[in-house]
């Protein structure tokens, strides 16, 4: 499973809270639990985090508000989620070391519901995929476990799960003709952003390496391989960023390979 969309590390079976916080707020942001009945059914109720994650989801949500506020123009309200407890299987939940992630609200009203409409990652507006993606690269650049709803359909159409288990952020997992969620993940980035109209199917064939030649070179980045280094990754799902929170097609901005040193 590829690294960026897949849960690792050896998963407690036993609950714990130590080291944790109860909090209503991250990085000075609310968060709000809720959302199962509609995009306005949250409310503020206190959340145990762990501290170490807690600390990752501030400097997330930190970042989050910069690009929002630079490339969408607005800045972040709150933060809708439902838990990071709340499961009795096996889980990093167990320990409060896992978020799960449903809404983004922006100070101007408009926001991202994962819930509703539902499937906001395979929705017919182009605009709500690209705002998912730009939230999904965002979580990417902080959690190395993050499991998306490409990556789980099933389970996570309606939600995004990060957390704490694998360490720090690597480069993605893509080998040829062999199957990844890094792969899946890629693929639609580069239909949404770059119209390459690919299968997403997770495997990377020469369609793939073809659309993702083209997506680098409409974002003037094929000076660096983005595939090669956690640096070069989290600059590119910068740029990812950028677009989707402003609905702009790849290119719009563009990386400065003069300016590589």
């Amino acid at each position: 499973m590829g690294s960026q969309n897949q849960s690792c590390g050896t998963l407690p079976c036993s609950g714990s809270t130590s080291n944790t916080s109860v909090v209503t707020s991250v990085g000075g942001y609310t968060i709000k639990y809720g959302g199962t009945s509609g995009p306005n059914d949250y409310s503020i109720v206190s959340t145990r985090f762990n501290n170490d994650l807690l600390s990752t989801c501030s400097s997330w949500v930190a970042n989050l508000a910069y690009y929002a506020s630079t490339y969408r123009g607005t800045g972040l309200s709150w933060i809708g989620h439902i838990g990071t407890e709340a499961h009795n299987r096996c889980s990093w939940h167990q320990h409060c070391k896992a978020w799960d992630l449903n809404h983004i609200r922006f100070s101007n009203g408009t926001y991202l519901d994962f819930v509703r409409p539902s499937e906001s990652w395979n929705s017919s507006s182009r605009a709500e995929r690209r705002l998912y993606w730009a939230i999904d690269a965002s979580l990417q650049r902080y959690f190395n476990a993050t499991i998306d709803a490409p990556s789980d359909p099933t389970d996570h159409d309606n939600h995004i799960h990060v957390d704490k288990s694998c360490g720090s952020v690597a480069a993605p997992y893509h080998p040829w003709l062999s199957y990844s969620d890094d792969t899946k993940f890629i693929q639609y980035l580069c239909n949404d952003f770059n119209s390459a109209g690919i299968d997403t199917d997770g495997y990377w064939g020469n369609d793939t390496q073809a659309a993702w030649t083209s997506l680098l070179s409409a974002l003037d980045m094929s000076c660096i391989n983005p595939l090669t280094s956690a640096a070069s990754w989290k600059t590119f799902l910068g740029y990812i960023m950028r677009h989707g929170l402003a609905n702009r097609s790849a290119g719009y901005w563009d990386y400065i390979c003069s300016e590589v040193q």
